[in-house]
C-alpha cells in the first residue's frame, strides 16, 4: 500500500492526455491554441477539449464557448488561469475545458469558440470529431485500473427545484456518495462551479463527517461537500456547473465489517488515484411575468417588509437626522434596492451607509438597513419622504408593493454644535475679537506676556475648529468610508479566525480567513459578490496596477483556503498557522500600500 505524508501529497493525474494540437491563431502578444485528447472517440466515450490562451497584459479575457449540442456535457467549463513574471513584464496564460461524450456515430464539428483580449476578437479553428463503435471502457474516472467504480464513488448535484423564476434562490447541494468498500485518503485536487448566470452564496451545511445513507437501494457513506444558494440573473435554460475532485482512494478486498472512520486493517487492498465529477445539472428559468410593477420595483424576487425609522422628531438647526429605510425578509439580501428618496433642499444629504445581516443557514434570509444622515440647514417643519418597495412572491406569483408614510419632523432655528461644525463667519468674527480687545487695551506692563495669554486661547480655539473641520471633512470622504470599512471587516473576520485558529477549529478556520481577505477585496476594490473567484482577485489587482507577484500571491492564498477545506484533519491542522500568517501579511501590505 502506498504511504502518504500531508496534504497535499505527490498529484497523479488521473488521463496522460497526448494532444493533438490545432494551432488556430497567434500574434507576437497573443496566442489561442485548441486540443483534444482524442480526435476519433466511440459512442458514450468521454473525451477533452481544451481552449487555451497566452498573452501579455492585464486586461481581462471574454470567453465565448462553443457549440456543444452534438455532444453530453459531463464537466465544463472547467477555468484555469496563471501569471509568470519575466523583466517585470506579466504574461498571462488560462484555459477554457470540457469533459465531453458524442451521443451518435457520425462527423461532427466543435466550433464557434472565441476568445477576446484586449479588444481583440480571437475564433478558433473548428475540431473535427469522429464518432464510431461503442465504449468499452469510460475513461472520466468512472474507471480506475479497470475497476468499474461508477456506482461505489460518486458526486451528485442535487437542486431543490428544476424551475424557478428569476431571481429565485436555487439551492444546490454537492454530496459525495462512497461503498462501504471504498475509502477515500484524501484529496488532492479540487475544482469549484463557477456558477455562470447566478449571484452565488455559499450556505453552511457542509461536512467532513461522512454518514450513512441508503441510495437506489445500496448503503453507501455520504458527506455534503458544498452548499449553495443560486440566484439567476438571467432566464432561459441555464447549467449548473459541476464540482470535481480527484482522491486518492482504498478499494478494500472484503466489504465486511468495513468502517471508513477507523484506521485501515492489512488485507487484500491498493491505494488508486481517481477523479470524479458531479454531473451538469439543467435548470429552467422563468422571466418575471408582465404586471404593474410600479415605480418602486427594482428586481427583488421573494417576500419583504419595509418600514422607515427616525429617532426623534424635533431637532435644531445643522443637527444630523438619522433616516432610516429597513428593508426584511427572504431573497437575496446582497441586491436588494430602494429607489433614493427626494429630500427637501433645505437638507443637506450625506451618502447612505448601508448594513446587511444573513442568515445562510438554508434559504437566505436577512435584513438591509439604508441610514441617510441629513443636515438641516433652515428651521421649520418638515416631511421625510414616503419609500416605496415593491418586489416579486414566487409563491403567490404576483407582485406585492408597500409604502410607508411620511415622519413628520420640526427644525427649531437654534443652532447646534458638536464641535465639528462651525460657521466661517464665526472663525473670522474669533479672530475680529482678539485683533479689536489689543487695539483697545494697548500693552500692559506686563508686555508681551499678557498679550499672548489672551491671545493664545483665541488662536487655540480657531484652530481647533479648522482640524474638527477638516476631520469631519475626512470621516465623510467615501473613499476614507471605504477604506475604512475594508479595515474594519477584514480586522473583524481575522479576530475570528485567530480564535478559530486557537481552539483548532479547521472547520471554520479557512472560510473565516478567505473572507477576510474576499470581504476586503469586495469593500476596497468593488468587485461584485457573484464574480468573486480567486482569479478575478488576481485579474482585478493587475488591472488596479498591483504588482502582478504579489495578486498570484493573493490568488494562491484564496486557491489554498478552498482547497483546504476538502483536505483532511492532518492537513488542515497543520497548515492553519500557516494560512493565518499569510493572510494577515497581505492585508497589512494592502492597507499599507506596499503592495
Amino acid at each position: 500500500m502506498k504511504q502518504h505524508k500531508g496534504f497535499p501529497g505527490k498529484f497523479f493525474p488521473f488521463l496522460i492526455f497526448s494532444f493533438l494540437v490545432c494551432f488556430a491563431n497567434s500574434a507576437d502578444a497573443q496566442k489561442i491554441y485548441s486540443k483534444v485528447s482524442k480526435k476519433t472517440v466511440a459512442v458514450n466515450e468521454k473525451f477533452e477539449v481544451n481552449f487555451s490562451y497566452e498573452y501579455q497584459g492585464s486586461s481581462s479575457v471574454n470567453f465565448t464557448p462553443p457549440d456543444l449540442d452534438d455532444f453530453l456535457i459531463f464537466s465544463g467549463p472547467n477555468q484555469s488561469r496563471s501569471i509568470s513574471v519575466t523583466n517585470n513584464a506579466a504574461t498571462i496564460t488560462g484555459s477554457y475545458s470540457y469533459i465531453l461524450s458524442a451521443r451518435k456515430l457520425g462527423t461532427y464539428q466543435i466550433a464557434g469558440a472565441k476568445f477576446t483580449i484586449e479588444g481583440v476578437t480571437h475564433n478558433i479553428q473548428p475540431i473535427t470529431i469522429k464518432v464510431e463503435g461503442s465504449s468499452a471502457q469510460d475513461e472520466s474516472g468512472d474507471y480506475a485500473n479497470g475497476r468499474d467504480i461508477r456506482n461505489k464513488l460518486f458526486i451528485r448535484a442535487i437542486v431543490d427545484k428544476p424551475t424557478a423564476y428569476l431571481g429565485e434562490q436555487i439551492t444546490v447541494s454537492y454530496k459525495i456518495y462512497v461503498s462501504p468498500d471504498v475509502r477515500p485518503e484524501y484529496i488532492t485536487h479540487a475544482k469549484l462551479p463557477l456558477y455562470e448566470g447566478f449571484w452565488a452564496e455559499e450556505l453552511e451545511g457542509s461536512s467532513n463527517y461522512l454518514t450513512p445513507e441508503t441510495y437506489n437501494g445500496t448503503q453507501y457513506n455520504t458527506a455534503i461537500l458544498k452548499k449553495a444558494a443560486l440566484f439567476p440573473t438571467r432566464s432561459g435554460s441555464l447549467k449548473i456547473s459541476p464540482i470535481s475532485l480527484t482522491l486518492s482512494v482504498i478499494f478494500s478486498g472484503s466489504s465486511s465489517n468495513y468502517d471508513p472512520f477507523s484506521s485501515y486493517h492489512p488485507g487484500s487492498s491498493s491505494s488508486e488515484e481517481v477523479k470524479i465529477s458531479s454531473p451538469v445539472v439543467n435548470v429552467n428559468i422563468l422571466p418575471l411575468p408582465n404586471g404593474d410593477t410600479s415605480k418602486y420595483f427594482t428586481g427583488a424576487v421573494g417576500k419583504f417588509s419595509l418600514e422607515t425609522k427616525v429617532a426623534k422628531r424635533k431637532f435644531k438647526k445643522n443637527e444630523p437626522v438619522k433616516f432610516q429605510i429597513i428593508l426584511n425578509g427572504t431573497g437575496n439580501i446582497e441586491l436588494l434596492d430602494v429607489a433614493r428618496p427626494t429630500f427637501n433642499k433645505s437638507f443637506e444629504v450625506l451618502d447612505p451607509n448601508i448594513t446587511k445581516t444573513k442568515n445562510n443557514s438554508g434559504v437566505i434570509s436577512g435584513s438591509k438597513v439604508i441610514e441617510y444622515v441629513l443636515i438641516p440647514r433652515d428651521g421649520g417643519k418638515y416631511s421625510l419622504p414616503a419609500v416605496g418597495f415593491t418586489w416579486f412572491d414566487p409563491q403567490t406569483k404576483t407582485y406585492e408593493t408597500l409604502k410607508t408614510k411620511e415622519l413628520p419632523i420640526t427644525v427649531i432655528n437654534e443652532k447646534y454644535n458638536d464641535g465639528l461644525t462651525v460657521e466661517t463667519g464665526e472663525e473670522i468674527d474669533i479672530y475680529k475679537s482678539a485683533s479689536s480687545f489689543l487695539e483697545e487695551q494697548g500693552t500692559y506692563p506686563a508686555g508681551w506676556f499678557v498679550v499672548l495669554s489672551l491671545f493664545l486661547p483665541l488662536v487655540s480655539a480657531a484652530y481647533f475648529v479648522s482640524y474638527k473641520r477638516k476631520e469631519f471633512a475626512r470621516l465623510n470622504d467615501p473613499a476614507y468610508k471605504i477604506k475604512t470599512a475594508a479595515q474594519k471587516l477584514a480586522a473583524e473576520k481575522m479576530s475570528k479566525a485567530r480564535l478559530l485558529l486557537n481552539e483548532k477549529n479547521y472547520d471554520k478556520f479557512y472560510s473565516e480567513a478567505a473572507t477576510a481577505l474576499e470581504g476586503y477585496l469586495i469593500t476596497r476594490h468593488g468587485i461584485q459578490l457573484s464574480e468573486m473567484t480567486s482569479a478575478k482577485a488576481e485579474e482585478t489587482l493587475i488591472s488596479a496596477g498591483k504588482d502582478p507577484a504579489f495578486a498570484l500571491e493573493i490568488k494562491k492564498l484564496l486557491d489554498d483556503c478552498e482547497l483546504m477545506r476538502f483536505a483532511p484533519v492532518s492537513g488542515k491542522m497543520e497548515r492553519m498557522q500557516e494560512v493565518y500568517d499569510r493572510a494577515s501579511s497581505i492585508i497589512e501590505r494592502l492597507e499599507s500600500g506596499e503592495e
